[in-house]
């Protein structure tokens, strides 16, 4: 892939990569991009907190149901992933208080 960028921007670019301690611009350039990407991820993570915190009234959970939520994740996160990560790594757990004053989990799991 090739980029073209005016002159100034060229010049911020470069000056930019060796004051940020990146190796080459490039570096600099992938690592605004992931930045970007993970800004994108954290983005849709709030948007589906929010949907779940407005999905209704939640339900209590007990240790029988988060070995049910970690035995349904497990058979969701692929096998090559599941070895190296562990399931709560593929789940978000996140609480608040409802109208009524009782702590409420939220919990988000994909694939």
């Amino acid at each position: 892939m090739t980029i073209s960028l005016p002159e100034d921007l060229k010049q911020f670019v470069k000056e930019r990569s060796l004051t940020a301690h990146y190796g080459t611009p490039s570096d600099y350039i992938r690592g605004l991009i992931r930045e970007d990407l993970k800004r994108l991820e954290e983005e849709r993570l709030e948007q589906e907190l929010l949907k779940g915190l407005r999905s209704g009234k939640g339900i209590a959970m007990t240790q029988e149901a988060f070995k049910r939520l970690r035995a349904e994740a497990a058979k969701r996160i692929p096998l090559n992933i599941a070895s190296t990560a562990s399931i709560t790594a593929s789940a978000t757990f996140g609480h608040s208080a409802s109208p009524d004053n009782v702590t409420c989990w939220h919990i988000m799991v994909w694939q």
